[in-house]
């Protein structure tokens, strides 16, 4: 059991392996730190993208602040009784 984890961690990591670079090159473009050799080159095109992300998936929820839905008993007059 242990030897069979250990072999799928070992997979896990030489399929991440390939990106790791890719995201720490996305990671220096948009939150470059003082020591970062593109510290200069900075775009705020995925912090934007993150912020635009967010609206929509707000626009898709309830709203919170306002009242969706009305609760009644029902009555003779209701059209499932």
């Amino acid at each position: 059991m242990q030897n069979n984890l250990q072999n799928m961690y070992k997979r896990a990591l030489d399929l991440r392996s390939p990106w790791v670079a890719r995201w720490d090159d996305a990671r220096r473009y948009t939150m470059p730190s003082a020591d970062d050799d593109c510290a200069t080159l900075f775009d705020a095109t995925a912090s934007d993208a993150v912020d635009n992300l967010a609206a929509s998936i707000y626009t898709l929820l309830t709203p919170p602040e306002s009242m969706w839905i009305s609760l009644v008993p029902e009555s003779d007059l209701s059209p499932d009784a």
